[in-house]
């Protein structure tokens, strides 16, 4: 009988503990999964914000139809979702890039273990387009 017992309490903690494992990968996957939407969602309104200087003339406070001379807004550079910079710039395209603060290594099986979640987004006058760097 003491031999079924301790069988039975071997079977009981490995089962606990792949349950315990399993809750713990969810968890890191929402935690990076929450952090790239809230990075895709930061991008947008920085895409929307330089739209609109572009749109606006310059007596206005504006670029008058070019996107040389914005700046991202300083409460927009960086936050709890991560840090943004803008890395081109020309008359009628800026590209900007978001870093998350979340590593995507453990959930998407990148090389490093330092690679953090981050997007591009390149705006012209009216559209944007988003791409995954990490």
């Amino acid at each position: 009988m003491g031999s079924q017992q301790l069988l039975l309490l071997t079977v009981g903690v490995i089962i606990v503990f792949s349950a315990l494992m399993f809750g713990i990968d969810m968890f890191v996957a929402q935690a990076v999964e929450r952090n790239r939407d809230a990075v895709v969602n930061d991008l947008h309104i920085i895409a929307n914000s330089a739209q609109q200087y572009y749109h606006k003339l310059d007596e206005q406070g504006g670029g008058g139809r070019v996107f040389t001379g914005f700046k991202i807004p300083t409460q927009l550079t960086a936050n709890q979702n991560g840090t943004y910079t803008i890395i081109n710039t020309t008359p009628n395209t800026i590209v900007f890039q978001g870093v998350g603060v979340e590593d995507s290594d453990s959930v998407m099986g990148c090389s490093s273990s330092s690679e953090k979640v981050t997007y591009r987004i390149s705006v012209t006058a009216d559209e944007s387009t988003l791409h995954q760097v990490y």
